[in-house]
């Protein structure tokens, strides 16, 4: 499925069901030039998610002008532990951040 994602003054394509032959050995690719976000379809869902928010880590950073090449560390990490506060703070994100979304 493919989801159009506004970061910062960016607009990003996100599609989480490409195929294993495009993606090879890659869980999920970062495209700076190209504004896209490709993550190989048929992951488990656990997997799937932390390298949603992996590949959207450096989106965020691209989109605030960081250089890619010093950043993949700082995501693996920062990815890590969004899915973690995530999964253990399911409550809290979904009332102080998702009562937002329902307004839109």
């Amino acid at each position: 499925m493919k989801y159009n994602l506004t970061i910062g003054a960016f607009k990003w394509v996100l599609d989480d069901g490409v195929s294993n032959e495009v993606m090879e050995n890659n869980l999920g690719l970062c495209d700076y030039e190209n504004l896209t976000i490709e993550i190989k379809g048929g992951l488990v869902e656990g997997v799937r998610k932390a390298t949603v928010l992996h590949e959207l880590g450096h989106a965020f950073f691209a989109s605030a002008g960081f250089d890619p090449k010093e950043e993949e560390r700082v995501v693996d990490i920062m990815a890590a532990q969004m899915l973690s506060f995530l999964q253990q703070n399911k409550e809290f994100f979904k009332n102080y951040f998702l009562e937002d979304v329902k307004d839109i």
